[in-house]
């Protein structure tokens, strides 16, 4: 058992250390970390906060063309589907103890042999190599003992030769080990323009960065980017900020009697400018809904904190042992006795969204989770079953019965996943990956959005997450989002 620890251990270090570089923050939202610096001089009677600004849009991923090129294309397929064969091949080669421990019957030979046999066609078709060779040379190292020898050489190379650079990528990381390093402009008159070619800049190192044998000089490159990053994007912030303010400023309406789509916005203008810990999170403007669970919808209030009012609401109740339910993998929701007058008298109706409908709800249960790796959430259960939903995905909740336009708005996912380049961050994240599903009726610009990743199911990406923009041309405005870390960031 030690051995198995040992090698997945190795493994997951590897894997990881395959998918991003060592950086400097961690998987949030990428502005609102940056404005979290850079927006203490928020006047107290503005609508904004520092939650609120997105920077102006980034077009990341080339300095002049925003169309990804032929070889930009090829080489996103084939890190992509060589990753997995890259990183157990680099814990053979990085380890005599694993080669030496190798066997017919060992986890690593038999996790390989039960890969999905079309990741093996993908592999044949693009490198001309698969996971039998990799099982092969596993097998011959387990012959000679763990040694290197003549057969061991003939199939390593092959596999060896199948993941290295090309020509063009060894020429390429020539030309930047011998160039100078990467300095940005930050006096320059266009800090969006300097701010798109350190993007870029970054995703062509990082590119060679994922060849294990380049990395050793393409470290100094990237170690004084993330400083950069971080610099232009706060004094971009500061410039946009004025703007910003007002764009949301104008959004709020004193007139009486407006539309319930108006007083949702202003109550949510409110509602951030005071801090989201003032009240139950089921007395929120909005509150995000994530369908972990197979059959009850449930309301989530995520980035638990024990000085909130849901915290205080715990002091109430008592816990029920038998209430005890499986939430999300490897994590336990606590109900507790709550479902009573003081708790839920004034606020117990709510409305749950879907992609397609408003539903009404009412809340039946409340409850916490606390885990080692996790922020920790509270819990609201509703009494709507997924079983009597069909074909529905469940976005968020919201006292407000608002209406809403049902619909994509690809254009706009574009803009907004800009925002998020998917650099200088500890952990994955899904905010690059967000797709719009609705827009509120009566602004033009404002949409609903949440993550996913083609070929997942709903939820099932590193950062679930529900959010609320203000896009128009260039200006993107975060006015809501909320996540959740399903990745366990906390513990790495």
């Amino acid at each position: 058992m030690k051995i198995i620890h040992a090698f997945t251990i190795c493994l997951c270090t590897v894997f990881f250390s395959c998918q991003k570089t060592t950086e400097s923050k961690k998987t949030e939202p990428v502005i609102d970390s940056v404005l979290a610096q850079s927006n203490n001089n928020t006047s107290s009677n503005s609508l904004t906060s520092e939650n609120y600004e997105l920077n102006q849009t980034t077009q990341s991923e080339e300095v002049n063309d925003t169309i990804p090129s032929d070889n930009t294309i090829r080489n996103q397929e084939f890190f992509r589907e060589t990753r997995e064969l890259r990183s157990l091949f680099n814990d053979i080669e990085g380890s005599a103890y694993i080669r030496s421990e190798l066997n017919e019957n060992h986890p690593y030979v038999n996790m390989m042999r039960q890969l999905d046999q079309s990741s093996h066609q993908k592999l044949q078709a693009l490198i001309g190599v698969t996971f039998k060779d990799l099982i092969d040379l596993a097998l011959l190292y387990d012959k000679y003992d763990g040694r290197t020898t003549a057969e061991t050489e003939v199939v390593r190379k092959k596999i060896s030769n199948a993941l290295s650079p090309s020509t063009e990528e060894l020429e390429r990381y020539q030309s930047l080990i011998e160039g100078p390093k990467f300095e940005a402009d930050s006096l320059s008159e266009n800090l969006s323009n300097e701010l798109t070619k350190l993007i870029a800049y970054h995703k062509s190192v990082n590119t060679l960065y994922n060849y294990s044998e380049l990395r050793k000089n393409l470290g100094p490159l990237m170690w004084d980017l993330c400083p950069q990053y971080w610099d232009l994007r706060k004094k971009i912030n500061e410039q946009n900020k004025k703007r910003n303010d007002s764009t949301l400023n104008n959004l709020y309406s004193d007139q009486p009697d407006v539309s319930v789509n108006q007083s949702f916005l202003n109550a949510l203008l409110a509602f951030k400018q005071e801090g989201s810990k003032n009240s139950l999170t089921i007395e929120s403007p909005i509150a995000p809904i994530f369908n972990y669970r197979e059959d009850t919808v449930g309301i989530y209030g995520t980035e638990y904190d024990r000085s909130s009012d849901d915290a205080r609401l715990l002091e109430q109740t008592t816990y029920k042992e038998d209430a005890k339910n499986i939430i999300v993998p490897n994590g336990e929701l606590y109900l507790y006795d709550s479902i009573n007058d003081q708790a839920f008298q004034d606020n117990s109706l709510t409305y749950v969204f879907s992609t397609t409908e408003a539903i009404p709800a009412q809340i039946e249960a409340f409850g916490v989770s606390e885990k080692e790796c996790d922020n920790g959430y509270s819990f609201y259960l509703t009494d709507i079953k997924k079983s009597q939903l069909t074909n529905q995905s469940i976005m968020f909740a919201s006292p407000f019965n608002l209406e809403l336009t049902y619909k994509s708005y690809p254009s706009i996912d574009s803009l907004i996943n800009a925002q998020y380049p998917g650099i200088c961050v500890d952990c994955p994240s899904s905010f690059d990956q967000q797709v719009t599903f609705a827009k509120l009726n009566g602004f033009d610009n404002l949409y609903f959005t949440y993550a996913y990743e083609p070929g997942k199911a709903l939820d099932d990406v590193d950062t679930p997450l529900r959010g609320l923009y203000y896009v128009k041309n260039d200006i993107v405005i975060n006015i809501w989002i909320d996540s959740h870390d399903a990745f366990g960031c906390s513990c790495l």
